[in-house]
């Protein structure tokens, strides 16, 4: 029997992302392709709403060890986890069985799994790295091992060289492959918050996670254009939300602050109505999210997860993720397109396809196929970090568990975010 284990970060809560909405697409797909799907994950609370129908049967499909390098843990307690996992996709020896894991982590506990069932571990980094990732030279050594074999793909060619600096990937050996997040958008007639915008002289919008660098640097720029503009209202809506009150009460505290702008914070939405796009006179956004607008016909700016403007899309740019940096700031861009009426007065340099899942889709199964079978890292005793942190990891998971220990380091994460905002 074929069967296709998803090893993501999370599939619970209401922060909903590309990541998740890329797993709902793919459990859907290797269904179609007469795969049994399995996903597991490592984040969020057992209560927490799992939004799509599609992942419910995966609600107890919890495991947070797989947050940490298997190393950390005894031989009895990984052997538990890996009997856990065989029988719960009810393994037969014999079966067809690909896992596909979208981090470091998540990936070597998928090299074991694989390795268990004669399986093929599809690691499939679906982060947004950018050149302030800092890898350990021993996670470089993993992800160059799963490169060498074929066992890798990424999203964008200029991940490689942020994952991997000072080594010359060669093109050949860039694995690309898109996943399939923008089908986000539905005509519905249930109410939501965008149904009727205030009045206003301009209506900008963005979607996507609050707590998203490019976020601050997008209401930089609306802010400078409203000063710019000061007679005119503008109303900023923004699709999305974050569980870090910090963040969002220091958006709601920035636009408070001037007279002419008005923002909504809708949450999630999901759908989101089409009608919703015929109120918005341009969005901003990043990554898998500019297709969304974009392909309801609305201007869409591209920001770079570094928070830099790559253009207007369609018009001066078809990149979603990286590329050339926008010599136009996002200030003078929305002074152009909502004041000197760009779009009435130049033409698309680009033709931007609507996405054929399918088709993407189909690329993944043929990158699997051609993947190098029976080759396995030593994932049981991989260890990134340096003595003293892995004593440190180790204390905590035993001291407090492994989902307590993740929360008390996320929320020292959240509170050292705060710090660098403020400062």
């Amino acid at each position: 029997m074929k069967k296709y284990v998803i090893f993501t970060h999370v599939i619970r809560g209401t922060e909903i992302g590309g990541s998740l909405i890329y797993t709902r697409n793919k459990v859907n797909d290797v269904k179609d392709r007469g795969h049994v799907p399995y996903v597991y994950s490592r984040m969020g609370d057992r209560d927490d709403v799992i939004v799509y129908p599609e992942l419910l049967p995966f609600r107890d499909h919890l495991i947070y060890e797989l947050a940490y390098a298997p190393s950390l843990f005894s031989r009895q307690r990984v052997r538990r986890i890996l009997d856990r996992f065989l029988t719960e996709i009810d393994y037969q020896v014999g079966d067809d069985v690909i896992i596909e894991s979208h981090d470091i982590t998540e990936a070597l506990w998928a090299e074991l799994l694989a390795q268990e069932t004669s399986g093929q571990n599809f690691v499939y980094l679906i982060n947004e790295y950018t050149a302030d990732t800092r890898l350990k030279s021993r996670e470089r050594d993993f992800i160059g091992w799963k490169l060498s074999h074929r066992q890798l793909a990424v999203l964008s060619p200029v991940t490689y060289d942020y994952l991997l600096p000072g080594h010359r990937v060669p093109d050949y050996q860039r694995y690309l492959l898109k996943a399939p997040d923008s089908n986000v958008v539905a005509d519905t007639s249930q109410p939501t918050p965008v149904d009727d915008l205030p009045l206003a002289d301009y209506h900008v919008a963005s979607i996507g996670r609050l707590e998203k660098p490019y976020v601050a640097e997008m209401l930089t720029a609306v802010i400078e254009f409203c000063e710019r503009y000061k007679k005119k209202q503008v109303h900023l809506t923004l699709i999305g939300d974050t569980a870090d009150e910090t963040v969002k009460n220091r958006l709601i505290d920035r636009c408070a602050a001037v007279p002419n702008l008005e923002l909504l914070i809708t949450g999630y939405l999901l759908p989101i109505p089409r009608r919703f796009f015929r109120q918005v006179d341009v969005f901003i956004s990043s990554a898998g999210s500019t297709l969304v607008s974009h392909h309801e016909g609305i201007p869409t700016l591209v920001m770079s997860p570094e928070s830099q403007a790559l253009g207007l899309m369609g018009w001066t740019t078809d990149q979603i993720l990286f590329g050339k940096p926008s010599p136009v700031g996002i200030t003078d861009w929305l002074d152009r397109i909502l004041v000197g009426g760009y779009c009435h007065t130049h033409r698309p340099l680009f033709k931007i396809s609507k996405p054929d899942f399918a088709r993407q889709f189909d690329e993944h199964e043929r990158f699997v196929q051609k993947m190098m079978k029976g080759h396995y890292f030593p994932a049981r005793t991989f260890n990134a970090d340096p003595r003293w942190k892995t004593e440190l990891n180790w204390l905590g998971v035993r001291l407090l568990g492994p989902r307590r220990y993740g929360h008390m380091r996320e929320n020292i994460v959240q509170h050292v975010r705060a710090a660098e905002t403020q400062a």
